[in-house]
This record gives structure tokens, sequence and C-alpha cells, in this order.
């Protein structure tokens, strides 16, 4: 009898409960779907690519060419140049945005020379992938099937699309603040969390070299800890947050107080933005900015 009993908890060792057969089911499901996702993103984008290439030059072609002569500067002098004041890398009109689309750019020359196809190519992959996250962190807020909308929505949405082919780094700098976001939820039921906190925080530091559009992201995200952990457990994953993000930001900081002798975060490109608005809209001249201001500013960037 006890060997027979035995041998009925082996067959069930290795045929599995039932509800353990079902939550193996419905991974392999969510892993189907997410695949579905990334490739119907994908194809989106790389159809959107094909038939509009003749397009893409023409979008802010005057801050692209900015992101690449960067790149090639870095790429020619070396990444220590980026903190040498003497060096051409450093060109104060090229201040106008953050180090680390050049800096991509430049590892990518490093494979494929000047190769807008090979970067295009890359920043399709990754904003594909944007979807499948987007789609990973609905499901561990709602039902599958609104993470499966969410994530078909973001594959299938004409201005992702559009902005991915680009040479641009907008589409690039949303995947580190999304993985963020998902770090921030998993970190809710894991004992490694200060860990996948820290790493949310580098990642939204990572997000905001590309585009310093984030730059107060990481202390907002801080400000929305106490609904989602208890008194008394908040303050440490915020401070966290915070100080991932700053790994990665002071180093850029550094090097513009070195290179230009001012305190910069990450770029000119917000203050360039507000005074081209100033000048636009003081139609009486009352505060000094002539709306000609604005112009060479655009023709700047």
């Amino acid at each position: 009898m006890k060997h027979e009993n035995s041998d009925n908890g082996k067959a069930d060792h290795l045929c599995g409960s039932p509800q353990a057969q079902m939550n193996h089911l419905a991974q392999h499901r969510k892993l189907l779907i997410l695949l579905l996702i990334f490739f119907t993103a994908l194809g989106v984008r790389l159809l959107n690519w094909h038939g509009r290439q003749n397009e893409i030059t023409a979008v802010q072609s005057s801050v692209a060419l900015n992101y690449k002569q960067q790149a090639r500067l870095i790429r020619t002098n070396g990444f220590a140049s980026i903190y040498d004041a003497a060096s051409s890398t450093n060109n104060p009109d090229l201040l106008g945005h953050p180090l680390g689309y050049p800096i991509l750019l430049s590892l990518i020359y490093r494979i494929a020379p000047e190769s807008d196809t090979v970067t295009q190519v890359v920043q399709i992959m990754f904003d594909s992938l944007a979807a499948v996250i987007i789609c990973l962190i609905a499901f561990r807020l709602f039902p599958t099937a609104v993470g499966v909308t969410a994530g078909l929505l973001a594959a299938l949405a004409p201005q992702f699309s559009w902005n991915s082919v680009l040479l641009l780094p907008d589409s690039l700098a949303a995947l580190p603040i999304l993985l963020a976001v998902l770090l921030i939820l998993i970190a809710r039921t894991r004992n490694t969390r200060l860990l996948l906190i820290l790493a949310a925080g580098v990642l939204i530091g990572f997000s905001c070299s590309l585009r310093a559009n984030a730059l107060l992201l990481a202390p907002f995200l801080a400000l929305l800890f106490p609904i989602i952990y208890k008194r008394g457990e908040r303050l440490r994953p915020a401070l966290v947050l915070v100080g991932g993000a700053c790994l990665v930001i002071a180093p850029l900081t550094f090097r513009n107080a070195i290179v230009f002798g001012k305190f910069i975060p990450l770029s000119l490109g917000a203050g360039q933005t507000l005074i081209e608005g100033i000048a636009d809209y003081d139609s009486d001249g009352s505060l000094g900015l002539p709306r000609l201001t604005s112009n060479l500013l655009r023709v700047k960037r």
C-alpha cells in the first residue's frame, strides 16, 4: 500500500497538479502573445520604413546632422575627448541635446560606418520591444485582454512607427522608461526590491542621456511610492530610485561643468525651446527677445 501511494505521488509530481498545468499553459499563451505583438510591431515599422524612406531625411534634418557630426567626432577623437575642453568634440553649437544618442551612433558607426540603415534597424527593433514591455506592464495591472489590447495598439500606432524610423532618439528614449516602470512593478513582490529599484533609476538616467525630457521623472515617480509601499518602507526605495538616475546623469553634468564651466544638467535644448516660445509670443518686444531670435535658434538646432 505504501509502495502504491509512493508511485501515485511520483506520477503526480511528473504530471504536475491541474493548477500547475493551467499556470504553465497560461505562461505559454502569454509568451505567444508577446511574440505576436513583437513581430506585429516589427512588421508595421519595417513597412513604414520601406514606404517612406524619401520623407525620413526631411524631418528635423539639421538636428539629425548635428547628432551625426558629434558621433563622427566622438568616433574620431575617442570617447575620452568629451571631457577635453580643447577637443573639437565639444563644439558649443552641439550642446543643444544630450550626448547619449551621439555616443550610440558612434558605436554603431564602428560596425557600419555612417550607416543610416543599421541605425534605423536598431531603432525599429528596440521600438518593437517597447510594445512588448507595454503589454507586460498592463499584464501586471489589468486582465490579460487589456494587456493584449495595449500591446497591439502600441504595435500598430502610426506615430510610434513613424518616430522609430527617424534618425532621432525620441523612440529610443521611451524604452528605458518603460523598462523602469516594469521593474518598479516587479519590485513590489520581490525580495531584491532595492536592487530592482536601483536598476529602474539607472534606466531612467539612460533615457535622460538620450533625451532630456525625463530629467524630473525619477523624483516624480518617487513621489508615487507612498501609494506602492507601506509606511516605513517608502523612503529608501525613493532615494535609491533618484540615486540610480543620478548615477547616469551626473557624469554628463560634470562633463558640462568641466568643458563649458557652466551648470548644465544635460543639455540646452529645453532652454532654447523656452526662449523660442518667448520670442514668438512677445510681440511687443518688452522682454528684449526679438522674434528673429527664435528663427536663429531653430537654424542652429
